[in-house]
């Protein structure tokens, strides 16, 4: 918005420069925006819902940076702030500036803001005897916060008391209490993973393998959700050298495992390898890749098992915002729909899709309307046993219609 107005800008005020560090040697990309949207609950006095989004005309060559998960507390961490707002003597620098300060709590921040009232979309950080951190024409500079390594876009700064006044500590927008509102608007990237099967007890568990087989460092956040698509257990930050393998066991490895049914790996990698193994007192099965979640098409599933002893299970995700309606059609004709809110992860059989009925002369399902939808099938002839579990039809393994 235009300075000391609630006036919005027009996109044709505003370019996007990425990849600047030297203002006087400048190496850079520039991006004309395409569309400014602003968070319909901004309040320009108490500066609540600080944010703006800039959807650009074209897509940004330079390197991303992942954003934080609402479920990672990031208070005490030391975080890096990076700008070229007013220096010493009122001059602006040439060279971006950084610093690092610590983020604090709501509480020590509303000791020293006795007179204003602090939202949930704030958090603070600096120190309360220095007058070092951003200021004037810094508002939006990003705070980062390094978690195992992974570097994660926190936060961004929207303002303070007066950047020359020791005593407070600066307020910045905090992206992991607004991310419903980022995510209506930015989709998937192209390189997210969804693994939709997460199971865990009763000698039942699920490993989880990522290799980096790119030439470039790999960074990652591993979230865990629940049926309804809400954050549980606390989220994962990895940092994976080329070449190099980790791996997660969940019964050993995560909190709350009995309310994981799926997860979502962000990452700034195209070229990450991610392997889901089930194993069974033990016993490890063969493992499917899971696969980025953008497909489009259909999803058609073959070596359907659904007579009496024998069943196939079917395990969807809606990464998306918004419902999915899905029309299931066998090869029989049959058909039969399934909708699925956002988020949700929906666990069934395909005897449980036909009202418990068996239906041994189905051999293949088509899903018609599975765009981003990601599923995996476990067939079995053992009667509801894992022990002979094997994989079929994998992760947003999507066909093009």
């Amino acid at each position: 918005m235009w300075s000391g107005t609630d006036t919005l800008k027009s996109p044709d005020d505003i370019e996007i420069i990425s990849g600047e560090y030297d203002l006087l040697s400048p190496s850079v990309e520039r991006i004309r925006v395409k569309r400014i949207v602003v968070h319909p609950d901004f309040d320009s006095n108490s500066k609540h819902a600080d944010i703006a989004l800039l959807e650009l005309e074209s897509p940004s060559q330079d390197s991303t940076i992942l954003r934080i998960s609402s479920d990672i507390d990031t208070t005490g961490e030391m975080a890096t702030v990076v700008g070229w707002g007013l220096a010493d003597f009122d001059n602006f620098p040439n060279l971006l500036q950084e610093i690092e300060l610590p983020i604090v709590s709501r509480e020590a921040a509303q000791s020293v803001y006795t007179e204003q009232t602090l939202t949930d979309s704030m958090i603070f950080a600096g120190y309360l005897d220095s007058t070092d951190g951003p200021c004037q024409y810094d508002t939006g500079s990003p705070l980062i916060v390094s978690i195992n390594g992974v570097q994660l876009l926190t936060a961004l700064f929207s303002w303070n008391n007066g950047c020359d006044q020791p005593g407070y500590y600066g307020a910045y927008t905090s992206l992991s209490s607004l991310s419903d509102f980022i995510e209506t608007y930015v989709p998937a990237a192209d390189t997210d993973r969804v693994l939709p099967l997460i199971i865990s007890g009763g000698g039942l568990d699920t490993v989880i393998e990522i290799t980096n087989m790119g030439s470039s460092t790999a960074e990652s956040l591993l979230i865990s959700k629940n049926s309804a698509g809400e954050v549980v257990s606390e989220a994962k930050a990895l940092s994976l050298e080329p070449d190099t393998t980790t791996t997660f066991t969940i019964g050993a490895d995560f909190d709350q495992v009995g309310s994981i049914r799926y997860m979502v790996l962000h990452t700034t990698s195209a070229e990450l390898d991610v392997k889901i193994h089930y194993s069974f007192n033990g016993v490890v099965s063969s493992a499917y890749s899971a696969l980025p979640v953008t497909g489009r098409g259909d999803i058609n599933i073959t070596g359907i098992e659904a007579g009496e002893g024998e069943w196939t299970l079917i395990s969807l995700v809606n990464p998306l915002l918004s419902e999915k309606l899905l029309e299931f059609e066998s090869d029989e004709g049959d058909v039969r729909t399934v909708q699925l809110a956002p988020g949700e992860n929906a666990l069934f059989s395909i005897k449980d899709l036909f009202g418990g009925v068996a239906k041994p002369d189905i051999s293949s399902v088509t899903i018609h309307g599975a765009d981003n939808i990601a599923g995996v099938q476990v067939v079995s002839q053992e009667g509801g046993s894992f022990e002979e579990m094997i994989l079929t039809g994998i992760a947003a393994a999507v066909q093009a219609k």
